[in-house]
């Protein structure tokens, strides 16, 4: 039987939920070395997620994958948490890393603890609830304060643990580089349809599968239409299968640009928008993948959640988002709220004023 190290890592595992993970992966990494086989568990109960296997296979950050699918009432659970436990049993592991959302209560966090307990696993870490004063902090107008990031909770709590810190490049520099096979595809693919090769190429990315996330389309035109009229920028539209049809509507509205919506897999697509000089997107995956690429984004969020906490890894970000309504950290995903207005109070011009410093940093001024 081989000496090496089972560690077992529990995270959520869709597209988002894994990006922001990766940081904290790479700190276990580093303290069970190259030789530990590290199997991640995550919940595919939503036939539609993307899968953290997607996303990580070939980092070197995780050997082995374990999914489970747990949904329905209590009595119709326990045949599928029956499964996993005997699963976990069989798999020997010598410790668990709970990397789950930082939100997880502490009854959640102390059930899911005993449940890995009863599963024979003695070495657990990271079961560290956080509290509500640290997690929903509001100013004396109750409007939501700045938060850490996602991903530097799920480090603070291995830190707890005597883990070692999150370092800077685990945070800020490019770390999610697709696949050689991936990178060829997607350039072949704008090789054989860019209209203007020599130009400047931009991502624009407007879906979201999120309604309180959306940003009018026809403001995207704007933007688009006001780059494309400079004359040194090309548009690729990117997204998944839901996104084409409004991906079409901005092309047939500008008379040119590249549809990229539900062409590619997951690291296809993170290959083609790193193709991009920069991107103009919603709080989205698309946006994610870009940004842990090391392309700077252009992103406008809605406030339903509190800042801070899911902006884009990496660095070159602007951000844009509007705060001052009564409803923010209203944590919706369907906004009730007429008119939408953390959305639509930001406005056309504060966007281009945000491609205009970006675009000139990367040395293209507008």
């Amino acid at each position: 039987m081989s000496g090496k190290q089972r560690i077992l890592v529990h995270s959520i595992g869709s597209l988002g939920d894994t990006i922001v993970t990766i940081p904290a992966l790479r700190v276990v990494r580093r303290r069970y070395g190259s030789d530990a086989e590290i199997t991640l568990l995550s919940d595919v109960t939503q036939p539609d997620i993307v899968k953290a296997k997607d996303v990580l296979e070939g980092t070197g950050l995780v050997d082995k994958y374990l999914e489970y699918k747990i949904a329905g009432g209590a009595k119709a659970m326990l045949p599928s948490v029956f499964k996993l436990w005997k699963m976990l049993v069989g798999g020997k592991f010598d410790a668990v890393v709970y990397l789950m959302t930082s939100e997880r209560s502490a009854k959640a966090v102390q059930r899911d603890e005993l449940f890995f307990k009863l599963a024979g696993i003695k070495k657990r870490y990271g079961f560290e609830p956080f509290s509500d004063e640290y997690l929903y902090p509001r100013d004396e107008r109750g409007r939501p304060k700045q938060v850490p990031h996602e991903a530097v909770r799920r480090g603070e709590r291995l830190e707890k643990y005597g883990f070692g810190k999150l370092q800077h490049d685990d945070l800020y520099e490019a770390f999610l580089i697709p696949p050689d096979a991936a990178s060829e595809k997607a350039i072949s693919w704008l090789n054989e349809r860019r209209q203007f090769p020599d130009k400047v190429l931009v991502g624009f990315c407007p879906g979201t599968k999120m309604p309180s996330k959306r940003w009018p389309l026809d403001r995207f035109e704007e933007i688009g239409r006001r780059l494309i009229a400079d004359g040194r920028f090309e548009i690729v539209v990117g997204g998944g299968p839901n996104d084409a049809a409004d991906a079409k509507t901005l092309i047939a509205a500008w008379g040119q640009g590249l549809n990229a919506a539900g062409e590619f897999s997951v690291m296809g697509s993170a290959a083609l928008l790193h193709q991009c000089s920069f991107i103009v997107s919603v709080d989205s995956g698309p946006m994610h993948l870009a940004g842990v690429g090391g392309v700077p984004c252009v992103s406008i969020f809605s406030s339903i959640d509190f800042p801070g906490r899911f902006s884009p890894l990496g660095k070159g970000h602007i951000l844009l988002r509007y705060d001052d309504v009564d409803c923010s950290a209203c944590r919706n995903p369907n906004c009730p709220v007429k008119g939408h207005p953390c959305m639509t109070a930001v406005t056309v011009e504060q966007v281009w004023d945000a491609v205009k410093k970006v675009s000139g940093e990367i040395g293209h001024p507008l």
